[in-house]
């Protein structure tokens, strides 16, 4: 398979954030040919993007992929990506350099550049790439710097980005949710909102869609609807580990704890690191330690066993008390 026919494939499925149909397609190609460099590459890239957190494998693909073939500049580039998402600059600057030098065309490594920029959290660096790339009207250019453009906390601009790359492809429908996202973190509730329902029924399988849907509800302090959205986006990606953090958080303020505590546990197991998650499940067991929550808690069976094997060491100590408080009597 050519370096093309990967980058085409691969972009059929990034122009619509479509990660886990990229990973499907991949994997499938994999086991056709799975001493195929490029193809290891770009798995390795979708697995990274599809979880958002699932680096460990990702990085093995990548290493498998630059073993079988260490000239391939896409794997370098792609390593980049991931290494930047792990907030690994050097190592990230390093493969950059890597694949810059292996030859990878100015295009493409402008793009791995704004992609490391955006996914380390160097918003400003991004959107500077990302305008330049977007001076033509590249829709997908325009949607990367809405995103830049909304870390950086540049709402009005990031709307304005979103409605060009509307305009120069209406079918995309991640500019309307990401101009929709720009509008509720401006405090436009409301209209991102009607945005958001609008672009619903094309978006349906897109998990931030439903997320930033639950995002709006949160804000405007509708629990029952962001949990409602919520779910609806872990029945589109169950990998989304900020939304099952976000309903544990719902669960646990609803004093659902033992659910909450499992989709806590659960975005722990996708992503050890993820702190707020882990913060989150130490106090839902602090508040099962405490008295006053232990008084609170419903009886359960193991509790009336407990009570049980209690009352009768009890009743079997019962003479031996009675014996020492004798045997103390007479003393005195």
């Amino acid at each position: 398979m050519t370096a093309a026919d990967c980058a085409e494939l691969a972009r059929r499925f990034s122009r619509r954030d479509d990660w886990s149909g990229g990973r499907r397609a991949f994997m499938a190609l994999r086991r056709r040919r799975p001493r195929d460099a490029r193809v290891l590459s770009y798995l390795g890239y979708f697995c990274a993007k599809h979880s958002r957190f699932d680096t460990r494998r990702a990085l093995a693909l990548q290493t498998r992929a630059l073993a079988l073939d260490p000239g391939c500049a896409q794997a370098w580039a792609h390593r980049a990506i991931i290494l930047g998402a792990l907030g690994r600059r050097r190592g990230a600057a390093r493969a950059l350099a890597r694949a810059a030098a292996l030859g990878l065309p100015a295009p493409e490594l402008l793009r791995a550049r704004g992609a490391v920029a955006l996914e380390s959290g160097l918003a400003r660096r991004a959107r500077l790439i990302y305008r330049a790339l977007a001076r033509e009207g590249d829709a997908d250019a325009l949607v990367l710097l809405c995103q830049a453009l909304i870390q950086e906390g540049r709402y009005r601009e990031a709307t304005r980005a979103a409605a060009r790359a509307r305009a120069a492809d209406p079918g995309d429908f991640r500019a309307a949710v990401y101009g929709a996202i720009a509008r509720a973190h401006a405090g436009q509730l409301a209209r991102a909102r009607r945005e958001l329902l609008a672009a619903l029924p094309a978006a349906r399988r897109y998990a931030l869609a439903h997320y930033a849907l639950a995002f709006v509800a949160r804000r405007a302090g509708d629990a029952a609807e962001a949990e409602r959205r919520l779910r609806g986006c872990l029945r589109v990606d169950p990998l989304y580990v900020v939304a099952r953090e976000a309903l544990g958080e719902i669960c646990a303020r609803s004093g659902r704890r033992a659910e909450a505590r499992r989709h806590f546990a659960r975005a722990l197991r996708l992503f050890p690191r993820f702190a707020r998650a882990r913060r989150a499940l130490a106090a839902l067991e602090r508040r099962a330690q405490s008295p006053a929550d232990r008084r609170a808690r419903k009886p359960s069976k193991n509790d009336a066993r407990r009570r049980r094997r209690r009352a009768l060491r009890s009743v079997k100590s019962a003479p031996a008390r009675t014996a020492k408080a004798r045997e103390c009597s007479l003393s005195q």
